[in-house]
């Protein structure tokens, strides 16, 4: 059962818009409990006029207040999961479905809104972006970043939550700073209500707060940490001393200015960057790169990648097999040996439709061949591209993918050691990090016969961050740490929502101008974050079907003439070549800025945004040079610049100091 929760005062003027955007996606069993604390307009007319038995109407008798009229409609409620609702804003479609879906998984979830005026039109920003959104307990015990109108939980945080302390600010604020200390909790991007701001919000949060300063930065802060305190002692709460610990370090916080969200690595990786780059190329595919790859491996080296992922797969090379050798490969990997780049060979996984494990002996026999090949001038080795992936394509377990993949990977493992013991063997290219298949590889032991930890993902870069926090979770769990690799990532230029919008060239710009900006911002983000290389997919887009997501993925075109995100790549090289320091990263709010050190002594900024455009205060001391994504020079004359997802660098000697000002 289902209970939304609302406090109304004299709110005739939104209230009957709001409550239709309620009970549209209600269930017969779910319920409104609205608390009035005694309008004095129509409000009490406008919710009994509904005559929906759905609706529960406390008209208080005496005015409680704003916290103390949502504290009496939660005391009241009876469902297992808990809404909460302003009496002015609108629920778009879909809210309960999503959110009640997350809420199998968290006690707590937070949502974004859309902003909109009294008049019901759209202002510019999204309620996260206008506040520089932090999902951490101290960043928020200092200034809340959520409202309460975009909070749902369950029925164990209420029964916690209430009855309300004294001296609390805001029931939001109360409750969510309880379900981040005790309970599991999410914030979701997903933007689900409109936000109406006016100039009669009734909310603590519609207006500009009369506290003066001291109540601001001291007394609201230690409130609420007394009441945390004392609700852990009453409940007797599991685990109390810990959660005492952590009260008690945002004690010693509240008097310091908010510090912004600072990257570290997670993974073993050096201090300079070694190699970080590269692309991945289907050289061993004569229907596709193997008739340009000397052009390939040239433009290659000018963008400033020296490593070079492509296929070790036997039906690719077979047409070409010669007195036992498979002189494709030979050929390709003499090619790039000979440019000065390294190879990372994806062992094939399986041959004529059959997998890998399912013909154990023809396997172990072509392993051998290979091993004896290129041990000694092929580097990297990865063991099968994407093996979780056929846990959909065959229709089993991944319990049952992984055990197959377990009966090859020691032996391939133990193999190539045997033959090279210098050379690194990574796992496959696991397809969905966020699944459950690195779990099961670790319960498997899996992590003992591969020296680096390899994955894909297409998603957008700021996302990779809970990607990575995951794999060390993982890593922490089942004891071992090596280094990762991201060996696929990127975007494909093809935009699959519409035919039409692809013929279109605006449409077709814009796709190659957002592929062009995700490269340097992902790249920054897993340097940072201690990935030591990264590969792009692909180098070439075969471009061969207009509506083929896959013939897309490229960034130059298929006559090898460059996509924006070429250069952008290119300038990133440049900007941050093998050899610089390891790049630190800042987050503030939507706002990223990461610097390093150069070989050459250059200080080396760039700042960018996850999304839209940000007008940012800069403190910059010393001579610089700014350059766009593309290597432009730009004019900054004013410290506050505007940025944007796409790139800008900031080039000045080792004294060069540049951050965001408070």
């Amino acid at each position: 059962m289902i209970s939304v929760c609302m406090a109304t005062y004299n709110g005739m003027n939104y209230l009957r818009e709001q409550i239709d955007s309620i009970l549209m996606q209600l269930s017969t069993d779910d319920e409104l409990v609205i608390s009035d604390d005694g309008s004095s307009d129509n409000t009490i007319q406008i919710i009994t006029s509904y005559n929906d038995s759905r609706i529960v109407l406390l008209n208080n008798q005496s005015t409680h207040g704003f916290v103390g009229n949502f504290e009496n409609a939660l005391i009241h409620a009876k469902g297992n999961i808990i809404f909460l609702a302003d009496q002015d804003d609108i629920w778009k479609p879909g809210k309960v479905a999503v959110v009640t879906e997350k809420l199998k998984q968290y006690d707590l979830v937070i949502h974004d809104a859309d902003m909109i005026d009294g008049k019901g039109c759209p202002l510019d920003k999204t309620y996260y972006s206008t506040l520089h959104h932090r999902k951490d307990l101290l960043s928020n015990l200092w200034k809340t970043r959520w409202l309460g109108c975009c909070m749902a939980f369950r029925r164990n945080l209420l029964d916690m939550s209430i009855p309300f302390p004294r001296k609390i600010v805001g029931h939001d604020y109360w409750i969510g700073m309880l379900g981040m200390l005790k309970f599991r909790y999410c914030f979701m991007d997903d933007v689900l209500i409109c936000y109406r701001r006016h100039g009669n919000n009734v909310s603590p949060s519609g207006g500009k707060s009369n506290n003066n300063i001291f109540y601001k930065l001291f007394t609201k802060r230690l409130n609420i940490i007394v009441a945390l305190i004392s609700r852990c002692i009453r409940i007797n709460m599991k685990h109390t001393h810990a959660i005492l610990a952590c009260i008690m370090s945002c004690l010693c916080a509240i008097s310091c200015a908010e510090t912004p969200i600072m990257a570290k690595p997670l993974f073993p990786c050096s201090n300079k960057l070694d190699s970080p780059y590269g692309i991945c190329a289907h050289f061993t595919q004569t229907f596709w790169d193997y008739p340009y790859e000397e052009q390939m491996l040239r433009l290659t080296r000018e963008m400033g990648a020296d490593n070079v992922r492509y296929d070790f797969w036997i039906p690719y090379a077979e047409p070409l097999k010669e007195n036992g050798l498979w002189e494709i490969m030979s050929q390709s990997n003499k090619k790039i040996t000979d440019s000065g780049m390294k190879s990372l060979a994806i062992l094939f996984g399986g041959w004529k439709g059959q997998r890998a494990w399912n013909m154990e002996t023809q396997y172990k026999q072509i392993l051998d061949s290979l091993v004896r090949l290129y041990a000694n001038n092929v580097p990297y080795w990865e063991v099968f591209n994407e093996v979780d992936m056929t846990s959909k394509t065959d229709g089993i377990s991944l319990d049952s993918t992984v055990k197959h993949y377990m009966s090859l990977l020691p032996l391939t493992y133990q193999e190539l050691k045997k033959a090279n013991k210098n050379l690194k063997v990574t796992s496959s290219g696991i397809a969905d990090i966020d699944g459950k298949f690195l779990e099961i590889l670790c319960k498997n032991n899996a992590y003992k016969y591969f020296d680096i930890l390899n994955f894909h993902s297409y998603d957008k870069p700021e996302r990779f961050p809970d990607k990575f926090t995951k794999i060390r979770s993982l890593m922490d769990t089942y004891g071992w740490h090596k280094p990762v690799w991201i060996t696929e990532c990127g975007m494909s230029t093809y935009d699959e929502k519409s035919y039409a919008n692809l013929l279109s060239p605006t449409n077709k710009d814009e796709k190659e101008a957002e592929q062009a900006r995700r490269i340097p911002r992902l790249y920054l983000i897993a340097f940072a974050f201690g990935v030591d290389k990264v590969f792009t997919y692909s180098l070439r887009s075969r471009e061969n079907n207009e509506f083929e997501r896959e013939d897309h993925f490229g960034i130059v075109h298929a006559d090898l003439s460059p996509k924006p995100a070429f250069n952008a790549y290119k300038m990133l090289t440049r900007m941050l070549p093998s050899g610089s320091s390891r790049p630190t990263l800042v987050r503030d709010g939507d706002v990223y800025l990461s610097s390093w050190k150069r070989q050459d002594g250059k200080k080396v900024y760039a700042i960018w945004t996850s999304k839209g455009k940000n007008t940012v205060d800069l403190r910059m001391k010393g001579k610089y040079d700014c350059y766009d994504i593309n290597g432009k020079l730009v004019n900054v004359s004013k410290h506050k610049i505007e940025v944007s997802p796409s790139i800008l660098y900031f080039v000045g000697s080792s004294k060069f100091k540049l951050n965001i000002a408070e």
